[in-house]
């Protein structure tokens, strides 16, 4: 495959502001039914997250829930994956 776009989708647990979770819910939906040929979308997520958008690619789960996730990035830390590779916030 081409491009990988990943969407972070650090309200999926627990929600604090529904608006904003429903908002990134939308844009991921919007994402995968618009992406070009080639590309695919991938999710970012907090520990015990599921993530139901159907054409969403692999999921990587990250070893933090959302807040210690929040509080990391805030801090400027990398978590690491599950999978082993850490996870770059542009």
């Amino acid at each position: 495959m081409g491009v990988q776009l990943r969407v972070v989708l650090d309200q999926l647990v627990r929600v604090v502001d529904p608006d904003q979770a429903a908002a990134s819910k939308a844009l991921t939906a919007g994402l995968v039914a618009t992406a070009p040929s080639g590309c695919g979308v991938d999710a970012i997520v907090p520990a015990g997250a599921e993530v139901d958008i159907p054409g969403v690619g692999e999921v990587r789960r990250l070893g933090l829930a959302r807040r210690e996730l929040a509080g990391s990035w805030h801090l400027g830390l990398r978590p690491v994956s599950a999978a082993g590779s850490s996870t770059r916030r542009l």
